[in-house]
């Protein structure tokens, strides 16, 4: 997991090195794809499946009104993000299979097959 930290780095780079000068959104354009893509790397998930990882946390994260990203989800009402949580359910528990069988140097991993004291050493 030591290797997370370089990683942000590298990620927040390539965040900035994309943007428009002359036209940033940096709501849409930042502060939202670097955190999902930082948390989807610590926990293994593929950059294939990313999308669908942002699409779940624009849905089931339920944002307070003086957040600027709450217009966006003001109107998901309460059956899409428990249908959401469904998908999210059914995808983590295949998604955990993989490390129970082939360990990875991820979060998943670690918390599948270390101890807290490996956690610890670890971040």
């Amino acid at each position: 997991m030591k290797w997370l930290s370089p990683n942000v780095g590298r990620v927040a780079v390539s965040y900035v090195e994309q943007l428009d000068p002359w036209h940033i959104d940096w709501v849409q354009d930042f502060p939202f794809p670097f955190p999902v893509t930082v948390i989807s790397e610590l926990l293994g998930v593929p950059a294939a499946d990313r999308d669908r990882f942002k699409h779940w946390a624009d849905t089931v994260i339920p944002l307070g009104s003086r957040d600027p990203l709450h217009v966006r989800n003001a109107g998901i009402k309460a059956p899409a993000r428990q249908a959401v949580r469904a998908k999210m359910y059914d995808y983590f528990t295949d998604f955990l299979e993989l490390p129970r069988r082939e360990p990875r140097d991820d979060l998943m991993t670690l918390l599948l097959h270390g101890d807290i004291a490996d956690a610890r050493a670890n971040f």
